[in-house]
């Protein structure tokens, strides 16, 4: 079983339980095998604006590493909501939706991340009318 398959039937169905029609990948690091990302957008990559994931107002990576004794080490990468400007002369703002450096076991990983999960609904719900480029995403990724 590799590393990946050991998170990715769990993080997956967490994720689709607040997100149903958001893309979510599982990528191996190129060197190595002790690690993985796990990407997660907002919409699609099919949707995002001009095909381009990194588009997304919501992209998102996060780096799972096995360390030793069957622990694991997470952190997140480019987590911020991208909302429209706060100042005139700026293209977008951002709203922070934070995730803690977390190691332990399985358990503990998944854990963080449903919380996080949980923790990026929240941020979409509450900027749901800022998110930058609103009118240009599928009301089928927004919370109702």
């Amino acid at each position: 079983m590799s590393l990946i398959d050991l998170f990715k039937e769990t993080v997956t169905s967490n994720y689709r339980q607040l997100f149903p029609h958001s893309h979510i990948a599982f990528q191996k690091a190129c060197l190595g095998n002790d690690s993985f990302f796990i990407t997660l957008m907002l919409t699609t990559p099919n949707d995002a604006e001009g095909k381009i994931s990194q588009n997304d107002p919501f992209y998102t990576t996060i780096m799972i590493t096995e360390l030793s004794n069957g622990l694991f080490e997470m952190e997140m990468s480019q987590g911020a909501l991208k909302v429209n400007p706060v100042e005139k002369y700026l293209a977008m703002s951002s709203v922070k939706c934070g995730l803690r450096k977390t190691t332990g076991d399985i358990a503990k990983i998944n854990k963080a991340l449903k919380n996080y999960f949980q923790k990026r609904m929240e941020c979409v719900v509450a900027n749901k009318a800022n998110i930058y480029r609103l009118d240009r995403i599928d009301v089928k990724y927004l919370p109702s």
